[in-house]
Protein backbone atom coordinates (compact mmCIF):
# COMPACT_ATOMS: atom_id res chain seq x y z
CA UNK A 1 0.00 0.00 0.00
CA UNK A 2 2.64 2.28 1.00
CA UNK A 3 4.12 1.48 -2.70
CA UNK A 4 1.45 2.46 -4.48
CA UNK A 5 0.87 5.08 -2.54
CA UNK A 6 4.10 6.89 -3.92
CA UNK A 7 3.62 6.05 -7.21
CA UNK A 8 0.47 7.80 -7.34
CA UNK A 9 2.56 11.30 -5.77
CA UNK A 10 5.13 10.63 -8.33
CA UNK A 11 2.33 10.59 -11.22
CA UNK A 12 0.58 13.31 -9.66
CA UNK A 13 3.88 15.36 -9.52
CA UNK A 14 4.41 14.66 -12.81
CA UNK A 15 1.18 15.57 -14.09
CA UNK A 16 1.55 18.81 -12.33
CA UNK A 17 4.80 19.60 -13.78
CA UNK A 18 3.65 19.04 -17.32
CA UNK A 19 0.51 21.18 -16.33
CA UNK A 20 2.63 24.22 -15.46
CA UNK A 21 5.09 23.81 -18.24
CA UNK A 22 1.96 24.10 -20.90
CA UNK A 23 1.17 26.67 -18.93
CA UNK A 24 4.41 28.72 -19.35
CA UNK A 25 4.32 27.74 -23.13
CA UNK A 26 1.02 29.17 -24.07
CA UNK A 27 1.70 32.37 -22.14
CA UNK A 28 5.08 32.89 -23.78
CA UNK A 29 2.98 32.11 -27.13
CA UNK A 30 0.50 34.55 -26.35
CA UNK A 31 2.91 37.56 -25.45
CA UNK A 32 4.49 36.90 -28.46
CA UNK A 33 1.84 37.03 -30.39
CA UNK A 34 0.74 39.96 -28.66
CA UNK A 35 4.38 41.68 -29.39
CA UNK A 36 3.78 40.82 -32.86
CA UNK A 37 0.51 42.44 -33.35
CA UNK A 38 1.55 45.78 -31.29
CA UNK A 39 1.43 49.19 -32.82
CA UNK A 40 5.16 50.35 -32.72
CA UNK A 41 4.28 53.54 -34.35
CA UNK A 42 5.23 55.87 -31.08
CA UNK A 43 8.14 54.19 -30.76
CA UNK A 44 9.12 54.12 -34.46
CA UNK A 45 8.48 57.91 -34.68
CA UNK A 46 10.24 58.44 -31.04
CA UNK A 47 13.32 56.57 -32.74
CA UNK A 48 13.55 58.46 -36.19
CA UNK A 49 12.98 61.82 -34.18
CA UNK A 50 16.05 60.65 -31.91
CA UNK A 51 18.04 60.30 -34.71
CA UNK A 52 17.33 63.34 -36.39
CA UNK A 53 18.16 65.40 -33.39
CA UNK A 54 21.51 63.39 -33.21
CA UNK A 55 21.99 63.96 -37.04
CA UNK A 56 21.53 67.49 -36.59
CA UNK A 57 23.69 68.32 -33.44
CA UNK A 58 26.66 66.28 -35.04
CA UNK A 59 26.46 69.00 -38.06
CA UNK A 60 25.87 71.72 -35.49
CA UNK A 61 28.72 70.98 -33.37
CA UNK A 62 30.80 70.38 -36.56
CA UNK A 63 29.97 73.79 -37.79
CA UNK A 64 30.37 75.65 -34.75
CA UNK A 65 33.70 73.85 -34.52
CA UNK A 66 35.10 74.99 -37.69
CA UNK A 67 33.80 78.50 -37.49
CA UNK A 68 35.53 78.68 -33.91
CA UNK A 69 38.44 77.54 -35.27
CA UNK A 70 38.20 79.55 -38.31
CA UNK A 71 37.56 82.85 -35.77
CA UNK A 72 40.92 81.30 -33.46
CA UNK A 73 43.01 81.07 -36.79
CA UNK A 74 41.86 84.55 -38.01
CA UNK A 75 42.41 86.11 -34.67
CA UNK A 76 46.36 84.88 -34.43
CA UNK A 77 46.41 84.79 -38.26
CA UNK A 78 49.03 81.90 -38.49
CA UNK A 79 49.92 79.40 -35.46
CA UNK A 80 52.99 78.11 -36.83
CA UNK A 81 55.15 80.06 -38.78
CA UNK A 82 53.47 83.66 -37.81
CA UNK A 83 54.99 86.43 -36.04
CA UNK A 84 55.05 86.28 -32.00
CA UNK A 85 53.49 89.40 -31.84
CA UNK A 86 50.53 88.31 -33.94
CA UNK A 87 50.67 85.17 -32.59
CA UNK A 88 50.07 86.97 -29.12
CA UNK A 89 47.25 89.16 -29.68
CA UNK A 90 44.85 86.81 -27.88
CA UNK A 91 47.07 86.86 -24.82
CA UNK A 92 46.86 88.99 -22.01
CA UNK A 93 48.12 92.43 -22.89
CA UNK A 94 50.22 93.04 -19.96
CA UNK A 95 52.05 89.13 -20.20
CA UNK A 96 51.91 88.31 -23.83
CA UNK A 97 52.93 85.18 -24.59
CA UNK A 98 51.65 82.16 -26.89
CA UNK A 99 49.77 79.60 -24.86
CA UNK A 100 51.94 76.81 -26.09
CA UNK A 101 55.16 78.08 -24.34
CA UNK A 102 53.45 78.58 -21.28
CA UNK A 103 51.23 74.76 -21.89
CA UNK A 104 54.51 73.17 -22.63
CA UNK A 105 56.83 75.12 -20.12
CA UNK A 106 54.50 74.16 -17.21
CA UNK A 107 53.85 70.73 -18.40
CA UNK A 108 57.61 70.26 -18.40
CA UNK A 109 58.39 71.55 -14.87
CA UNK A 110 55.01 69.27 -13.47
CA UNK A 111 56.39 66.28 -15.37
CA UNK A 112 60.27 66.76 -16.61
CA UNK A 113 62.41 67.86 -14.49
CA UNK A 114 64.19 64.16 -13.85
CA UNK A 115 63.39 63.44 -17.57
CA UNK A 116 67.36 62.11 -18.34
CA UNK A 117 68.63 64.47 -21.58
CA UNK A 118 65.54 66.56 -21.50
CA UNK A 119 65.91 69.05 -24.11
CA UNK A 120 68.83 67.58 -26.03
CA UNK A 121 67.14 63.92 -26.95
CA UNK A 122 65.01 63.87 -30.00
CA UNK A 123 61.63 62.28 -29.52
CA UNK A 124 59.68 60.28 -32.83
CA UNK A 125 58.65 62.56 -35.21
CA UNK A 126 54.91 61.18 -35.82
CA UNK A 127 54.13 62.27 -31.63
CA UNK A 128 55.80 65.60 -31.89
CA UNK A 129 53.39 66.30 -35.24
CA UNK A 130 50.53 65.05 -33.94
CA UNK A 131 50.82 67.30 -30.93
CA UNK A 132 51.82 70.35 -32.24
CA UNK A 133 49.05 69.89 -35.15
CA UNK A 134 46.86 69.80 -32.22
CA UNK A 135 48.23 72.80 -30.56
CA UNK A 136 47.43 74.67 -34.03
CA UNK A 137 44.08 73.61 -34.05
CA UNK A 138 42.99 74.00 -30.66
CA UNK A 139 44.71 77.67 -30.83
CA UNK A 140 47.13 76.46 -28.41
CA UNK A 141 44.58 76.00 -26.24
CA UNK A 142 45.56 72.41 -25.11
CA UNK A 143 47.19 70.14 -22.43
CA UNK A 144 48.75 67.42 -23.51
CA UNK A 145 47.33 64.10 -23.15
CA UNK A 146 48.08 62.22 -19.75
CA UNK A 147 51.38 60.12 -19.50
CA UNK A 148 52.66 62.08 -22.89
CA UNK A 149 56.68 62.06 -22.41
CA UNK A 150 58.23 64.80 -21.77
CA UNK A 151 60.77 64.89 -24.71
CA UNK A 152 57.64 64.72 -26.99
CA UNK A 153 56.87 68.38 -25.44
CA UNK A 154 60.18 69.44 -25.06
CA UNK A 155 60.20 68.66 -28.87
CA UNK A 156 57.63 70.58 -29.36
CA UNK A 157 58.42 73.71 -28.00
CA UNK A 158 61.71 73.53 -29.74
CA UNK A 159 60.07 72.73 -33.13
CA UNK A 160 57.39 75.73 -32.64
CA UNK A 161 60.01 78.63 -31.57
CA UNK A 162 61.80 76.93 -35.08
CA UNK A 163 58.42 77.71 -36.93
CA UNK A 164 58.73 81.31 -35.91
CA UNK A 165 59.93 83.76 -38.88
CA UNK A 166 62.21 85.88 -36.60
CA UNK A 167 63.98 84.25 -33.85
CA UNK A 168 63.09 85.25 -29.99
CA UNK A 169 66.16 86.68 -29.24
CA UNK A 170 65.16 88.78 -32.69
CA UNK A 171 67.38 90.27 -35.56
CA UNK A 172 67.79 93.49 -34.10
CA UNK A 173 69.29 92.30 -31.04
CA UNK A 174 70.67 89.26 -31.97
CA UNK A 175 74.69 90.79 -32.47
CA UNK A 176 74.60 92.50 -29.09
CA UNK A 177 73.69 89.06 -26.59
CA UNK A 178 76.56 87.64 -29.10
CA UNK A 179 78.89 90.16 -28.34
CA UNK A 180 77.60 89.98 -24.48
CA UNK A 181 78.65 86.70 -23.87
CA UNK A 182 81.46 86.69 -25.77
CA UNK A 183 82.93 89.33 -23.46
CA UNK A 184 80.66 89.93 -20.17
CA UNK A 185 77.84 87.51 -20.20
CA UNK A 186 76.17 89.22 -17.48
CA UNK A 187 75.15 92.43 -19.66
CA UNK A 188 72.74 89.73 -21.71
CA UNK A 189 70.53 90.84 -19.03
CA UNK A 190 70.17 94.28 -19.36
CA UNK A 191 69.63 93.46 -23.69
CA UNK A 192 66.90 90.69 -22.27
CA UNK A 193 64.78 93.77 -20.96
CA UNK A 194 64.93 95.70 -24.90
CA UNK A 195 63.53 92.95 -26.60
CA UNK A 196 59.95 93.58 -27.41
CA UNK A 197 57.31 91.99 -24.48
CA UNK A 198 55.75 89.09 -26.76
CA UNK A 199 59.55 88.14 -26.63
CA UNK A 200 60.25 89.16 -22.90
CA UNK A 201 57.81 87.06 -21.44
CA UNK A 202 58.18 84.02 -23.68
CA UNK A 203 61.95 84.04 -22.82
CA UNK A 204 61.52 84.52 -19.25
CA UNK A 205 58.85 81.49 -19.11
CA UNK A 206 61.24 79.50 -20.96
CA UNK A 207 64.65 80.48 -19.11
CA UNK A 208 62.29 79.99 -15.94
CA UNK A 209 61.97 76.53 -17.33
CA UNK A 210 64.95 75.88 -18.16
CA UNK A 211 66.32 77.01 -14.43
CA UNK A 212 64.24 74.51 -13.09
CA UNK A 213 65.30 71.43 -14.82
CA UNK A 214 68.88 72.83 -14.78
CA UNK A 215 68.28 72.29 -10.80
CA UNK A 216 67.80 68.79 -11.20
CA UNK A 217 70.79 68.39 -13.47
CA UNK A 218 72.40 65.62 -10.70
CA UNK A 219 69.55 63.85 -11.82
CA UNK A 220 68.46 64.65 -15.66
CA UNK A 221 72.41 65.35 -16.55
CA UNK A 222 71.14 68.88 -18.12
CA UNK A 223 73.09 71.67 -15.82
CA UNK A 224 72.57 75.20 -17.26
CA UNK A 225 75.28 74.59 -20.26
CA UNK A 226 73.86 71.80 -21.86
CA UNK A 227 70.61 73.12 -21.98
CA UNK A 228 71.61 76.67 -23.39
CA UNK A 229 73.42 74.75 -25.44
CA UNK A 230 70.67 72.48 -26.76
CA UNK A 231 67.58 75.72 -27.40
CA UNK A 232 70.33 78.16 -29.16
CA UNK A 233 69.59 76.99 -32.63
CA UNK A 234 66.01 77.39 -31.88
CA UNK A 235 66.32 81.12 -30.21
CA UNK A 236 69.37 82.56 -32.48
CA UNK A 237 70.05 82.24 -36.20
CA UNK A 238 70.89 84.89 -38.47
CA UNK A 239 68.63 86.84 -41.04
CA UNK A 240 68.42 85.19 -45.10
CA UNK A 241 70.96 87.27 -46.90
CA UNK A 242 67.71 89.95 -48.87
CA UNK A 243 66.84 90.43 -45.12
CA UNK A 244 68.40 93.83 -44.73
CA UNK A 245 67.14 94.69 -48.24
CA UNK A 246 63.74 93.93 -47.67
CA UNK A 247 64.13 95.84 -43.97
CA UNK A 248 65.62 99.21 -45.81
CA UNK A 249 62.58 99.40 -48.29
CA UNK A 250 60.06 98.76 -45.24
CA UNK A 251 61.82 101.29 -43.38
CA UNK A 252 62.19 98.81 -40.28
CA UNK A 253 63.06 101.05 -36.65
CA UNK A 254 61.73 97.96 -34.43
CA UNK A 255 62.55 94.49 -34.26
CA UNK A 256 59.81 92.48 -35.36
CA UNK A 257 60.47 92.14 -38.93
CA UNK A 258 57.27 90.42 -39.87
CA UNK A 259 54.65 93.00 -38.99
CA UNK A 260 56.82 95.69 -40.34
CA UNK A 261 57.27 93.43 -43.93
CA UNK A 262 53.10 93.43 -44.26
CA UNK A 263 53.57 89.68 -44.57
CA UNK A 264 56.63 89.38 -46.60
CA UNK A 265 58.27 86.84 -43.87
CA UNK A 266 61.78 86.01 -43.41
CA UNK A 267 60.81 82.59 -43.52
CA UNK A 268 60.95 82.99 -47.40
CA UNK A 269 64.21 82.75 -47.68
CA UNK A 270 67.01 80.51 -46.45
CA UNK A 271 68.28 80.92 -42.70
CA UNK A 272 71.82 81.39 -41.83
CA UNK A 273 73.46 79.54 -39.22
CA UNK A 274 75.47 80.95 -36.63
CA UNK A 275 79.02 80.79 -36.94
CA UNK A 276 80.96 78.99 -34.36
CA UNK A 277 81.94 81.87 -32.63
CA UNK A 278 78.50 83.47 -32.41
CA UNK A 279 77.12 80.06 -30.90
CA UNK A 280 79.52 80.38 -28.33
CA UNK A 281 78.64 83.68 -27.49
CA UNK A 282 74.80 83.04 -27.51
CA UNK A 283 75.00 80.09 -25.09
CA UNK A 284 77.10 81.68 -22.64
CA UNK A 285 74.49 84.50 -22.65
CA UNK A 286 71.73 81.86 -21.98
CA UNK A 287 73.67 79.72 -19.88
CA UNK A 288 74.50 83.49 -17.36
CA UNK A 289 70.64 83.78 -17.51
CA UNK A 290 69.68 80.24 -17.05
CA UNK A 291 71.92 80.16 -14.01
CA UNK A 292 71.04 83.28 -12.77
CA UNK A 293 67.45 83.31 -13.28
CA UNK A 294 66.30 83.47 -9.33
CA UNK A 295 68.44 86.17 -9.53
CA UNK A 296 67.62 88.03 -12.16
CA UNK A 297 63.65 87.29 -11.45
CA UNK A 298 63.34 86.41 -7.96
CA UNK A 299 61.25 89.58 -7.24
CA UNK A 300 59.00 88.84 -10.54
CA UNK A 301 56.04 86.88 -10.05
CA UNK A 302 56.50 84.23 -12.34
CA UNK A 303 53.82 83.76 -15.23
CA UNK A 304 54.53 79.90 -15.44
CA UNK A 305 51.80 78.79 -13.79
CA UNK A 306 49.25 81.71 -15.24
CA UNK A 307 48.01 79.89 -17.83
CA UNK A 308 44.14 80.18 -19.80
CA UNK A 309 41.98 78.19 -19.37
CA UNK A 310 42.51 75.37 -21.78
CA UNK A 311 41.07 71.53 -22.50
CA UNK A 312 43.15 67.93 -22.38
CA UNK A 313 43.74 66.53 -25.83
CA UNK A 314 42.08 63.08 -25.42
Amino acid sequence: MRGFGAENTVEALKSRGLGFANFLRDKTAAASESLKQRDWTREQQAISSLKTWGTGAAERVQTATALGLKQAKDGIRSFAGGPLSSICKQEAAQRPCPRIILICCTHLVAHGLLAEGIFQQEAPDDLVHFLLGAFEEGAGAVLPPPGTSAHVVANVLKRFLLTLPEPLLTYKLLPHFIQAGLESPSRSAIILSELPAPNQTSLQVLLEALHRVAANAAENEMDAHALALSVTPCLAWLPPPHHERRRARAGETGSDYADSAAGDSPTNGARTELSAEETGGVVAALEYLISNFQHLYGGDASPLYNTAATHTLE
